[in-house]
């Protein structure tokens, strides 16, 4: 469990998840804490704002559907499932007309030449969910 300084470590449960916890805490979000309880909440601190999320559903990672998937409430009520896994999974799930054609070829490039180097890639996806749309997946999920 991290501690409150700024000096804080993490423990993680795989190499991948303590490598996005410091990457996002270089670039201004630091993990906080998780609290488990009758709302799962991730409490964040982004460049000095405290915020929290709470975490509505988890789909973990396996290696059939290569990636891992969070459905979340944002501060401002809004709702957004997060997934994250192997490029030749996460690219195909984009929607062919959102994804800039300029910044999927970039995109590519980046992850030939980190491949050719021996370093894991992953990618990470987000969208915004309606409330109708979250309640139409978590009533198939549940069903599931």
């Amino acid at each position: 469990m991290p501690t409150k300084s700024q000096d804080q470590s993490y423990n993680a449960s795989s190499p991948d998840e303590l490598a996005l916890v410091n990457a996002a805490k270089y670039f201004g979000c630091v993990f906080l804490e998780r609290e488990h309880g009758k709302k799962n909440t991730i409490k964040l601190d982004y460049r000095g704002k405290k915020l929290s999320y709470e975490l509505l559903n988890m789909i973990e990672f396996d290696s059939a559907r290569k990636r891992m998937t969070s459905v979340v409430k944002a501060p401002d009520g809004r709702i957004y499932v997060m997934t994250k896994g192997a490029d030749s999974i996460i690219l195909p799930l984009l929607k062919a007309e959102q994804p800039n054609p300029t910044i999927v070829a970039e995109t590519n490039l980046h992850l030939k030449e980190y491949a050719l180097t021996g370093l894991r890639t992953l990618l990470i996806a987000q969208k915004e969910l309606s409330f109708i749309e979250y309640e139409e997946w978590l009533d198939k999920f549940d069903t599931a």
